[in-house]
């Protein structure tokens, strides 16, 4: 049985951004599946699995917020670990780490929603026909989650921070490829995915 815990991860990590205005003023909304895809990296050897998106949260600058699950895979607590999300043109992203405060605990099996918390009554309706002249929210605009560090109870430490910064080599090496019309989005989708699956079967 899964155990859900409420997990405002945003007010946990210390998140730096690039490429974005604030948004402190803009009014969020809800963005639609067929407008983003996310790929939540899997890693088997990785102890917190990502699951999801339960939701995107966008805003008018295209500035994005995943809503997902992390559970806890091992057989040990975990007291600290990282993510990393970026777009694939690199244009933004965010970063940052948690560690798990006294007195709360990440036990095995256990699983937490990463939330902003906004009610639904609180967001924008999305401008369907705005999206559709953007190029914030294109055809196959892909939202990349990974986590690169873990640190668990006995001292043992996950680290594909290696990893993360080779799939942002090859995320710039693609979009210049589709900047020089070599690829259209359609490969530059497949290869992106392929890779992510080619990457993460080698050993960190």
């Amino acid at each position: 049985m899964k155990t859900y815990v409420l997990f405002p991860l945003v007010l946990l990590l210390s998140i730096v951004t690039f490429g974005q205005d604030s948004v402190a003023d803009k009014l969020p909304f809800e963005v639609p599946s067929k407008h983003i895809s996310v790929l939540l990296v899997p890693d088997p050897n990785c102890p917190i699995k990502l699951s999801g998106p339960i939701s995107v949260i966008g805003w008018s600058n295209g500035a994005l917020s995943l809503d997902y699950e992390l559970q806890n895979i091992s057989d040990r607590n975990v007291e600290s670990f990282s993510i990393q999300e970026t777009d694939w043109n690199g244009s933004s992203g965010y970063g940052g780490s948690a560690e798990i405060k006294e007195n709360f605990f990440f036990v095995p099996l256990m699983t937490m929603l990463r939330q902003e918390g906004r009610e639904k009554e609180t967001l924008a309706t999305f401008d369907e026909k705005g999206a559709g002249k953007s190029f914030l929210y294109p055809k196959n605009k892909i939202w990349i989650g990974m986590v690169t560090k873990v640190k668990l109870s006995d001292g043992t430490t996950y680290d594909a921070s290696k990893k993360f910064q080779e799939l942002e080599s090859f995320l710039d090496n693609q979009w210049e490829l589709f900047a020089e019309s070599k690829i259209d989005l359609d490969q530059r989708e497949r290869n992106v995915r392929e890779y992510v699956e080619k990457l993460m079967s080698q050993k960190n």
